[in-house]
């Protein structure tokens, strides 16, 4: 029979009071025979913590266990609590003042403690990196599409595709396709300011008619001959509807047909030479008058009349 005590503490070190405390055979795990003195009086089991956490019990020699649980901890097992007898024998009588041999050390451990039912502090975070996991195989989600660059990359070959040209002559563009040529001179090409003479030409005068106005509009820019025909009215100016930017030497050739005779008022840009300016038609006869541009003057030279 042996005697076994213990204290219920908690986690922050304060005693545990009112707690059950069963006591268990081991391996069964049925509650064992205790007692509260050497064999002789029975105790109940569970046995309950004092108010300083204590309990105290007696069992014959053996394994147990202990089931502790109560309000405020978490129940816990306690297991391989090993009750039996010392294996020194009992000390002897104290000597008078000399210290008795000391015993031999038991080969039995003793009772292990209650678990705690508080976790302890939590430790320092590891400075050492865990192992690499695994490559995954899966691609992740694609990102967002980057801004354009600012920089052109390099130029790539030339290609190798073969020019077309069109026929004979001089080219002409659709502006997707290659049109019919046309039929090229035999001589030089014209050019607009190059010196150059020219034969076997013919150069159409651009001509413009007006049918009766008093004020004729001419542009000397557009026109070389201007008609005014079947004149109903008299002509009160040649200058007020004149526009354009002669240059020097440029000739004009106007003609007059009226249904009657018609006086002729002919305005500032006009001038007379050893040739009279005529100041009216002869009734319905057609009346020429040709001109040359006068740079000196700025004004339109009359040189003939017929």
């Amino acid at each position: 029979m042996q005697r076994y005590t213990n204290i219920l503490v908690n986690g922050f070190g304060n005693v545990v009071a009112g707690a059950s405390v069963q006591v268990l055979t081991m391996p069964s795990g049925s509650l064992a025979s205790i007692y509260s003195d050497d064999g002789i009086t029975s105790a109940s089991n569970p046995l309950i913590s004092d108010v300083g956490g204590s309990f105290t019990f007696y069992a014959a020699d053996g394994t147990y266990s202990l089931l502790i649980s109560g309000n405020g901890i978490q129940s816990e097992t306690v297991t391989n609590i090993i009750l039996t007898s010392p294996l020194y024998g009992p000390t002897g009588p104290q000597g008078n003042s000399i210290t008795g041999p000391t015993g031999p050390a038991s080969t039995v451990a003793g009772p292990t403690g209650p678990v705690s039912t508080v976790a302890g502090p939590t430790g320092p975070v590891s400075t050492v990196a865990g192992p690499t996991g695994p490559v995954s195989t899966t691609p992740g989600p694609t990102g967002p599409t980057g801004a354009a660059s600012a920089v052109a990359g390099p130029t790539g070959p030339t290609g190798s595709a073969t020019m077309t040209y069109p026929g004979a002559g001089i080219a002409v563009s659709t502006g997707s396709a290659w049109g019919t040529p046309l039929i090229a001179p035999s001589g030089a090409i014209v050019g607009t300011t190059d010196f150059q003479t020219l034969s076997l030409k013919r150069v159409t005068p651009r001509a413009v008619t007006t049918t009766s106005s008093a004020t004729p509009t001419i542009n000397t820019d557009s026109t070389d001959i201007y008609g005014l025909t079947a004149q109903a009215v008299n002509i009160t100016s040649f200058t007020t509807n004149l526009s354009g930017t002669p240059t020097d030497g440029q000739k004009l050739w106007i003609y007059i047909v009226g249904t009657a005779a018609r006086t002729i008022a002919w305005g500032t840009s006009f001038e007379a030479s050893t040739v009279a300016l005529p100041t009216t038609t002869v009734t319905t006869n057609r009346l020429d008058v040709g001109f040359v541009w006068n740079a000196a003057t700025l004004k339109w030279r009359c040189v003939a009349v017929a």
